[in-house]
């Protein structure tokens, strides 16, 4: 009986200690909640006004990242004919800088939208 009763305990003990030291998703960070709004491409009007005018293009695509804390947005496109030039935004859609000069200091990256025949490779 009292193995028992010291098992339980154990168990108990175990279970609490895995209960607390989860880490709850914040989610500001999560791809799904970006800019307070469920779906940016839809919700987040200076983004989706600016993938419509791409949303033809194959080889077009907006990724966020993480910017010094903060959520961003940037275009890319994988066409290896073209050169193009891209800013990094924020949720207001305020420009913080170039891409290609800012692009080092960019972590969480995930491609957010694309053309759903893309010709890009991730």
């Amino acid at each position: 009986m009292k193995t028992i009763l010291n098992l339980t305990k154990s168990v108990i003990f175990v279970f609490s200690f895995a209960l607390i030291s989860c880490e709850k998703e914040d989610p500001h960070f999560s791809p799904t909640n970006l800019c307070e709004v469920q779906n940016p491409v839809q919700e987040v009007e200076w983004l989706k006004n600016a993938i419509d005018e791409v949303r033809s293009d194959e080889y077009s695509y907006y990724s966020t990242a993480l910017y010094q804390g903060e959520r961003v947005f940037f275009y890319g496109n994988c066409d290896p004919l073209i050169n193009y030039a891209s800013f990094i935004r924020n949720c207001a859609g305020d420009n913080l800088g170039n891409t290609e000069e800012l692009y080092n200091r960019l972590s969480e990256i995930n491609v957010l939208w694309k053309h759903e025949n893309s010709k890009c490779i991730f």
